[in-house]
């Protein structure tokens, strides 16, 4: 039970960052103060929040995740070589 809690808490930790991010990208797409600003302030932000290197993170995470979620199923087997 542990283990299932803590494996949702850190799916539902990468789903905040995967939309925090996306939202980061639509806001400075849409917002050119903001693209100012971050061209002005933190300029490898732009570099960061440019559409595929966002698509390709989003990704990557959500990519490892379902690996993760999936890689602990296969050793769960309900019958363990009793056929009743």
């Amino acid at each position: 039970m542990k283990q299932r809690s803590l494996k949702a808490i850190v799916v539902f930790q990468y789903l905040i960052i995967v939309g925090i991010l996306n939202w980061f990208l639509l806001e400075s797409q849409s917002n050119p103060l903001m693209g100012l600003w971050l061209s002005q302030n933190f300029p490898i932000g732009t570099v960061l929040l440019d559409g595929p290197v966002v698509i390709g993170f989003s990704a990557l995470l959500l990519g490892s995740a379902t690996i993760w979620l999936m890689s602990g199923w296969e050793r769960r087997s309900p019958c363990r070589g009793n056929l009743w």
